[in-house]
């Protein structure tokens, strides 16, 4: 809907959108563009208003309709004869208008554009203040109180209204969210100190030794492991270790339990003569303990295989292996 109107601070004519005026019908709301194609968007409704745009005081209303041709023609009507009456026409759209419209008078006119004029002065507190007296009605009942109103915090229409409200609401909604996150981390880490108290997580017992350095001490911890109580207390000593990652997390893990030395003749899979890790008890305190964690614990079987299949893979780049190689190679290529 589009409405024809004289604006009071300087008596320009120019046509809004009807959502942009006022429920008291004494102000519009004004896009902050110079841009002509701009300000066309902004009527066609494609640039929503919003409450930062200027909101002007207006005289009076001339023309009405859902047409924006119709409006151009009467708001060309209306720059040449004031005297125009009030004129309300309503009329099924068809198709919206893709003519172009101009903003200044240097510009071309296609004889379906028209132009803008300079948006007026943007009204004082007073102006406003005086615009919205409390009206009375016939029983003498105060209906609207006096409003001395911002104009940078003027709300235009009752959707700029709407708009506010959904965005408090989504900030509700956010806050009620980041409540329930905070409560069930609190909860989490109250349940993770009981049992670290229970079992007296942040040391292990005498006669467990990590790192492992040899097979048979892999051995004998999974021996040691096949108590309940001794599983959850490693569980628990090992989920301690921090990191922001799933896989330095995991890194960090297997470094307290295998030194380098052993890693390198351990892998996964038991491929190539090395040592079989798959089917160890101790891999699968490795796995409950990477899920402790919060970025973990979604964490799947084959992201963890990758992680650990690759830290003993590449053991012997550790602890100054990759420049030991590399210093033997260099006196080779040399003698070349």
């Amino acid at each position: 809907m589009y409405s024809v109107v004289e604006f009071s601070e300087d008596d320009s004519v120019a046509i809004v959108r009807s959502s942009w005026i006022s429920p008291t019908k004494k102000h519009s709301a004004w896009p902050p563009f110079k841009n002509s194609e701009k300000i066309k968007k902004c009527l066609t409704g494609t640039i929503l208003d919003d409450d930062t745009w200027n909101v002007f005081g207006i005289r009076r209303i001339f023309y009405v309709t859902d047409d924006l041709l119709s409006a151009r023609k009467k708001c060309k009507e209306a720059e040449l004869n004031s005297e125009v009456e009030l004129d309300i026409e309503l009329k099924r759209k068809h198709k919206k208008t893709t003519r172009y419209l101009s903003v200044s008078s240097e510009e071309e006119d296609d004889g379906h554009g028209m132009n803008f004029p300079k948006p007026p002065k943007e009204p004082g507190r007073k102006q406003i203040a005086e615009e919205t007296e409390a009206e009375m009605d016939n029983t003498g009942v105060l209906v609207r109180q006096t409003s001395d109103i911002s104009t940078s915090s003027v709300v235009a229409s009752n959707a700029v209204i709407a708009r506010h409200l959904a965005k408090l609401e989504e900030g509700i909604k956010e806050l009620q969210l980041n409540q329930k996150e905070i409560l069930e981390r609190l909860r989490s880490g109250a349940t993770a100190t009981a049992v670290a108290v229970g079992y007296q997580a942040l040391s292990l017992p005498e006669g467990v030794n990590l790192p492992c350095t040899q097979i048979e001490e892999i051995k004998k911890i999974d021996v040691w492991l096949t108590v309940d109580e001794n599983y959850m207390l490693l569980v628990n000593h090992l989920s301690y270790v921090g990191g922001n990652k799933t896989s330095a997390i995991l890194r960090r893990i297997l470094e307290k339990l295998f030194s380098n030395k052993l890693a390198e003749i351990c892998n996964w899979s038991g491929k190539n003569g090395k040592h079989k890790l798959q089917d160890h008890l101790l891999i699968k305190v490795v796995t409950e303990a990477l899920r402790r964690h919060k970025v973990a614990e979604t964490a799947t079987e084959n992201e963890i295989k990758t992680v650990v299949s690759n830290w003993f893979r590449f053991s012997k780049d550790r602890d100054g292996g990759r420049e030991s190689r590399r210093r033997t190679i260099e006196p080779t290529s040399i003698q070349q």
